[in-house]
């Protein structure tokens, strides 16, 4: 790691989150805010940034989901800071946004970036209740794939910039793609409703400086972006271009729907899927996913799908019912 990399976590490290209107700033021992859950898309040749003017290499889409919780006993307004990969090959800020407290809908915000340090800030437009859950998104574009012909690899790391709760590693993979493959093995496959193949990791209890690595492959041939082939399929037949659209407006993954919701059929895969591979992983990645019981991890797993609206409150009973029958027949 460059020796500004180390510089940037120290800094996060202890001021990840400090407080506003006056208050002074707290180490990350003392911040009342957590960051429970931090959704990682990665969509290879999914879109490319409106700004993007030579398109002669594979894009490579980054998206940052993220939900914290006001653990002080009052409501506070904070300011937030994120730390960024700028040190990625060609590294390009995309859509940022949040929802407001408790709310679903994300929208754009404004926020101060800091090219050099790679940290992006911004102030909570309302106070964060006790308890109450605030969620983001960042979204950023690099050129980490490498291509050979119609050979492409990625090798996509992180590196945790704080303690969280639960990290969920989503790759999409392109339309138009062959012999997609990933190292180590994910912990369960879909797909959604825009026909787009989606591999899970999930990580519990990650804690400040651990890493995540996977390393993917695919062969693809096809030129055109996911994002431009999903629009060439609508009933105007027109493709879609990535130009001329402002930057950061629209977040990109939702361009496309490339995540959409989750059904409870795909749910239900899931907890029979992290059921059945619940030892055996000797891997980096895997270490870490054996740390917590496997049930725990599920169970973690499902409350989030829940507040984030992506199952009912009886679809999320009836996959812990699930779960549980799993377990006495294991």
């Amino acid at each position: 790691m460059q020796t500004r990399g180390i510089n940037l976590l120290t800094i996060v490290f202890f001021l990840f989150l400090y407080l506003l209107s006056g208050c002074k700033e707290v180490s990350a021992a003392e911040t009342p805010l957590k960051l429970e859950q931090l959704i990682i898309q990665i969509l290879p040749e999914h879109t490319y940034h409106p700004n993007d003017e030579e398109r002669d290499s594979p894009p490579l889409l980054v998206g940052y989901h993220g939900t914290i919780k006001n653990l002080a006993d009052e409501p506070r307004k904070y300011q937030i800071n994120v730390p960024l990969p700028v040190e990625s090959n060609h590294f390009r800020l995309g859509f940022v946004g949040a929802a407001g407290i408790e709310k679903e809908e994300i929208t754009e915000i404004e926020y101060e970036f800091d090219e050099e340090t790679g940290i992006i800030s911004w102030e909570t437009s309302e106070e964060i209740a006790p308890d109450s859950s605030y969620k983001f998104v960042i979204e950023f574009y690099t050129a980490g794939i490498t291509e050979s012909g119609e050979k492409k690899k990625l090798d996509y790391r992180f590196n945790s910039f704080t303690d969280i709760g639960l990290v969920h590693l989503i790759f999409v993979e392109p339309l138009e793609t062959e012999n997609f493959k990933l190292s180590p093995e994910p912990a369960m496959q879909q797909t959604n409703s825009s026909n787009l193949n989606m591999y899970s990791y999930i990580f519990r209890n990650v804690g400040t400086g651990e890493n995540i690595s996977v390393q993917l492959e695919y062969d693809r041939k096809e030129k055109r972006t996911t994002k431009e082939i999903i629009a060439s399929m609508t009933d105007s037949g027109e493709v879609q271009s990535d130009k001329g659209v402002k930057a950061g407006r629209m977040p990109g993954w939702k361009t496309a729907a490339a995540i959409g919701g989750v059904t409870l059929p795909a749910a239900a895969v899931l907890v029979l899927v992290l059921w059945r591979r619940s030892r055996g992983r000797t891997t980096e990645v895997g270490e870490l996913q054996a740390r917590e019981s496997e049930r725990d991890i599920k169970e973690q797993l499902l409350r989030s799908m829940l507040s984030e609206g992506r199952i009912t409150g009886e679809e999320y009973d009836r996959l812990i019912r699930i779960m549980k029958d799993g377990d006495h027949h294991e």
